[in-house]
């Protein structure tokens, strides 16, 4: 339990600068969200029928449903931590997110980027988080370039029925490496062993994984999709879709802030979602539960 009194301190009295680092951020965000849905459990009785995590938060999910210890899992998430940040040095790579592009000209435009960008690098989709809101991932000479010389001239002739790109926008992400992308490679070869040691079993409820945005009925394929998720984009839009045809119209979004929030407004505006931030936002899940 030694690592969640480190991750307790650190969110509680701790440096901001030392939680920004990644190997002390991804822990610090799962137990904040395992323990706003045990209190929502234990205190409100409230019952979770489908579960699913935004990257690191998938690990989260896991645990909730009683899938993952949580003692053994935060070490890993931990040492995940460590070995993305290893990946690629400081400054090197990025993400940035694009705004009003389609995941096809998402696609097309990665492509272009690397054939036409002299420096070359990898330049990736990442995170498929709501319509409209794609994050790219990869080299940082890829991202300052598709910056500069990205425009709506070259998605003419896009065999892309949807092809109407009149305005996009790019919004540089504050991270402090290239994640979901196949330069985390080094990264998955040193978490396949973590990952396959971790005492796994099948959960409480089903958690819908990013890697194929679908449930696993068996334990070598959850701990599978744990290890491919570190390079494979996170498929956020599927994952709520998924759900919402399992009969979901009700989200909670254990942790903190309201991110997951605002991503489901846009994939599913009737659908209702209950954020955990604040004392009041409790109130409201007592409510529901009740």
């Amino acid at each position: 339990m030694h690592l969640i009194w480190i991750a307790k301190k650190l969110m509680i009295e701790g440096d901001e600068e030392q939680l920004k680092l990644t190997e002390f951020a991804q822990p610090a965000i799962v137990l904040c969200s395992v323990a706003a849905h045990l209190a929502a459990k234990e205190e409100l009785g409230v019952k979770v029928n489908f579960g699913a995590g935004h990257s690191v938060g998938e690990w989260a999910a896991l645990i909730s449903s009683g899938s993952l210890p949580l003692s053994s899992a935060l070490r890993a998430v931990r040492q995940r931590g460590r070995e993305m940040q290893k990946a690629m040095p400081v400054n090197e790579g990025g993400m940035v997110a694009v705004m009003g592009m389609t995941p096809v000209q998402v696609e097309y435009f990665c492509g272009w980027v690397q054939s036409e960008n002299p420096e070359g690098g990898v330049l990736q989709a990442a995170n498929f988080n709501a319509p409209g809101q794609i994050v790219l991932s990869g080299h940082q000479t890829q991202i300052d370039w598709a910056m500069k010389n990205c425009t709506g001239e070259i998605f003419k002739g896009l065999p892309d029925p949807d092809n109407k790109v009149s305005r996009f926008k790019f919004i540089p992400l504050k991270v402090s490496a290239p994640f979901h992308s196949s330069l985390m490679q080094p990264a998955e070869n040193a978490m396949l062993e973590v990952i396959n040691s971790l005492p796994v079993v099948m959960g409480a409820f089903p958690v819908i994984q990013n890697f194929e945005s679908k449930y696993y009925d068996t334990v070598g394929a959850i701990k599978n999709a744990l290890v491919r998720q570190i390079t494979a984009p996170v498929k956020w839009i599927d994952c709520v879709q998924n759900m919402l045809a399992e009969g979901s119209d009700t989200f909670i979004e254990f942790g903190n802030g309201k991110v997951i929030q605002g991503l489901i407004k846009k994939i599913a505006p009737a659908a209702i979602t209950y954020p955990t931030t604040s004392l009041e936002d409790f109130k409201n899940l007592e409510t529901l539960a009740k």
